[in-house]
């Protein structure tokens, strides 16, 4: 008999025990039949309407189950499962039913089957004789001339004449072992409702349909699952109320010539050490030799011997380590198996050395790595399977394994004993790192916190050196002001004026930096209580430790020890040029940033991007623009949300992934967003000026400024060849950036079609522009904003405006929006000289 799919949460009304029903699909009418002549006839008088199933819970009082002790759907019958018998016996009408909990068979009333595509009520099941003397296949014979449904045999009532339905009950059950509580977790071939333990074992020694090894019986609602498997063949036997798990004694697997798993499932030994999960627990892989499988592990991708990504060959192939779940008790397996007896000191994931290898599609040999700390090889740890994965490219995991070390970097903290190095973040974690555990000492970690000044001319003035875990360390000078100077000396017992020396005024230290971006109101007692990164965490040179001049008199003449203020910065001389002509190239001047084309090296020499710092590496954020060596331009909006210290500006970059060796990195010293950022419309005077830390960007062929416009430059002409460039989503909707600098060639439009009603109307203020296609062409995206709108004028390139907002991207009738950078000439002057003298 074919099942045909259950009507989900439907229940029927029905009128009678002895007619048949009938689906009527375009009214979802259930309608009656009655076989006659040989032909089905709608009786129209007997119409019942499907309604609503709605779950009965038991009445008000409290209920004797909890329904979320039970997940009723992991029995792999949902409502939409077409391909298991569902079958079902009369109900006994009792007080407790229907049960106090959901119940998975929502057309718990009726079985559907193929026979005219009928619907069989419940409760019209033969009562007493076959008035045809013939019984069908699922019937049980009481004597020559009557039957009874085999549900209704060990149900505690006779329903034959003489009783024999009752007679062999405890014979049925005795052919099953049990095991109480547990039920085999796999996929069941038949379900039963109502019926009793004794009925469930009959049906499954005697039903052709399939070969019954085994059952789980549902104590609690009477229900019987049928499966044709068993816990040998399986290993899937499980602890789970409310049920009880018997299998048929004559089915057992003889497992004396077999190796049994952890699960108690048995296999044939030959599949032992073959390199696949036969068991399901990975038993038959584990405790195997290196031989069996060919296998092999070392580290690539780095100068350094003690790091780089995790390489593993087994079975003739090689790959790579997924990051998935893999931490530094994993990482640790694999630098003892290496010979690094001290094990490892840091995990690096997201593909940190594949910039140094030549495929950018790598092969992963092994995901979900979980280890105990145990194992002497990688692969005697738990994982999903050689081969088998779910990674993306960019999640090949690296480990640095422990060298021993005279002295430790200015990062790193070392151990009491022997020559290990720890991150500054494994001190005091309440894990012990060091062989000698001496990293959770109480001496180290309730060490209390001590400042001195040192390399001053006197007492009361030099760097600040501060002690945490027993290691003396300095402060960077990152927004550390007066009045965190004058925490530092009231601490220091001088209650006086306090003057803040920077750039490592006082020379450079050594040790780890502890603190960065320091914010102190002044009323803090130490200088710990004040806000900070965590410790250790700074990006930071010891260039750049702080220093203090204290003082116990009030008027203190500060001035004659400040130095001398730095000339102003001037805007460079040279601008605008790069080393090769675009012109000189096929390009199509109709693509832009969206589907635009991919930029080579120097093309763009003034594009620079914002990164924010992570946990591994720095993700792309905004676009920026060269105009000096320390100085960039960018829109205001994409400097909300992080401090200044958690950015990392990026120019002579063309591809995120590799390392071209053009690359220049800088921390920001500061910047100045415009005082009237968002007033009116939501982006208006959308512009910020941005200061790098110490020299800046070196200039070369691959990093260049760009020319500013002058604030009377006119944007609507015919002559002006612009482009756009940046490293934004390449598709509208997408958060995923590019991974390649992409650029292309756009027009500005005409003031009047900007603010055409269909376009931006009145949305476009004074200080913007609006320049791409009108069709649905390219254009600049997320990720794009701060980048450049570059326009050729003159034989140099011209800064015409920075990526602010738009509609969407590349969509008709919506260009890109653009600060209109002569409109903030200006301001962009104003704050360059202003902020180039300190």
């Amino acid at each position: 008999m074919v099942k045909v799919p259950l009507l989900n949460n439907l229940r029927i009304k029905t009128a009678g025990d002895k007619d048949k029903f009938k689906v009527q699909p375009s009214t979802n009418r259930v309608l009656t039949v009655k076989p006659t002549g040989g032909e089905n006839h709608i009786i129209k008088d007997r119409v019942f309407i499907i309604k609503p199933y709605e779950p009965f819970f038991g009445t008000t009082a409290k209920s004797r189950y909890n329904p979320s002790q039970f997940n009723d759907y992991d029995d792999t019958f949902g409502a939409s499962s077409t391909k298991y018998v569902l079958a079902t016996t009369p109900r006994i009408v009792e007080r407790n039913w229907p049960p106090p909990f959901p119940s998975t068979d929502v057309n718990a009333d009726y079985v559907f089957k193929y026979e005219d595509v009928s619907l069989e009520a419940e409760n019209s099941v033969k009562n007493g004789e076959n008035q045809n003397n013939t019984c069908g296949k699922s019937d049980f014979r009481c004597s020559t001339d009557s039957c009874i449904p085999k549900t209704l045999i060990c149900n505690g009532v006779k329903d034959c004449p003489h009783g024999n339905d009752e007679l062999k009950c405890l014979e049925y059950v005795a052919k099953f072992s049990v095991n109480k509580n547990h039920k085999l977790a796999i996929l069941e071939k038949e379900r039963w409702n109502n019926i009793t333990i004794a009925t469930c074992a009959l049906l499954c020694i005697e039903t052709r349909k399939f070969q019954c090894r085994s059952f789980n019986y549902r104590k609690i609602d009477k229900t019987c699952f049928l499966t044709d498997s068993n816990e040998a063949l399986t290993g899937g036997l499980i602890s789970h109320y409310p049920f009880d798990y018997y299998e048929l004694i004559s089915e057992r697997i003889d497992c004396s010539d077999k190796y049994v798993c952890g699960n108690k499932k048995c296999i044939d030994r030959g599949q032992i050490c073959d390199g696949k999960d036969d068991c399901g627990d990975r038993m038959d892989e584990k405790g195997c030799k290196p031989e069996d499988f060919g296998y092999s592990v070392k580290l690539t991708g780095s100068k350094h011997r003690n790091e780089g990504q995790i390489e593993v060959s087994a079975f003739g192939k090689t790959g790579y380590v997924c990051d998935d779940k893999f931490g530094l008790t994993d990482a640790a397996v694999v630098c003892k198996e290496l010979g690094f007896d001290l094990g490892a000191v840091e995990v690096k994931g997201n593909s940190f050395y594949m910039k140094n290898v030549e495929t950018k599609k790598p092969f992963y040999m092994m995901d979900d790595v979980t280890c105990s700390g145990n194992e002497t090889r990688l692969m005697d740890c738990d994982f999903s399977g050689w081969g088998v994965h779910n990674c993306l490219a960019q999640e090949v995991v690296g480990v640095v394994c422990k060298t021993p070390q005279e002295k430790c970097p200015d990062d790193y903290w070392q151990c009491d004993t022997g020559r290990e190095c720890l991150p500054l973040a494994f001190v005091c974690d309440e894990i012990k790192d060091c062989t000698d555990g001496s990293d959770e000492k109480t001496h180290h970690c309730d060490a209390p916190t001590e400042i001195r000044l040192v390399n001053g001319t006197n007492r009361s003035e030099g760097r600040i050196e501060i002690k945490h875990h027993g290691t003396w360390g300095t402060i960077c000078d990152d927004d550390f002001n007066e009045d965190a100077a004058k925490v530092v000396c009231k601490h220091l017992g001088y209650k006086g004026s306090a003057v803040v020396k920077k750039d490592g005024y006082f020379g450079a230290g050594s040790g780890p930096i502890w603190l960065d971006q320091v914010f102190c109101t002044g009323d803090e007692t130490t200088i710990e209580n004040c806000t900070h990164w965590n410790w250790g965490e700074h990006n930071c040179e010891h260039s750049e430790d702080v220093g203090v001049i204290c003082s116990n008199i009030y008027e203190y003449e500060r001035h004659s020890l400040i130095s001398i203020p730095q000339a102003p910065q001037e805007y460079p001389n040279r601008c605008g040029y790069r080393k090769d002509s675009i012109f000189h190239r096929d390009d199509d001047v109709h693509f832009r940033v969206v589907r635009g084309s991919i930029a080579n090296s120097g093309d763009y020499p003034w594009q620079a991007a914002i990164r924010v710092k992570g946990k591994t590496k720095a993700a792309h954020w905004c676009g920026a623009v060269i105009i000096s060596e320390k100085f960039v331009l960018t829109a205001a909006h994409c400097l909300l949300g992080y401090s200044k210290g958690a950015y990392i500006v990026v120019a002579g970059d063309y591809n995120v992934d590799e390392d071209e060796g053009t690359e220049q990195e800088a921390y920001i010293e500061d910047f100045y967003i415009h005082e009237d950022f968002r007033q009116g419309h939501k982006m208006n005077n959308d512009i910020a000026l941005i200061k790098l830390k110490g020299n800046g960007f070196r200039f070369n062929e691959d990093i260049q400024p760009i020319c500013l416009p002058e604030n009377n430059t006119r944007y609507e002409r015919e002559d002006l060849n612009c482009t756009i460039s940046g490293f934004g989503s390449i598709e509208s909707g997408k958060s995923a950036f590019s991974h390649d600098l992409r650029a292309g060639w756009i027009p500005i439009q005409k003031r009047e079609i900007c603010t055409m009603p269909h376009v931006y109307g009145d949305a476009l203020t004074e200080g913007m522009i609006c320049a791409g296609s009108l069709d649905e062409g390219t254009d600049s995206c997320d990720g794009d904003s701060g980048g450049p709108l570059a326009c050729l004028h003159n034989g140099v390139f011209t800064l015409y405006g920075i990526t602010s907002w738009g509609q969407h991207c590349g969509y008709a009738n919506k260009p890109g929006v653009y600060v209109k950078v002569a409109h903030y000439r200006n301001w962009i002057d104003d704050n360059f000289h202003k902020h180039s003298k300190s």
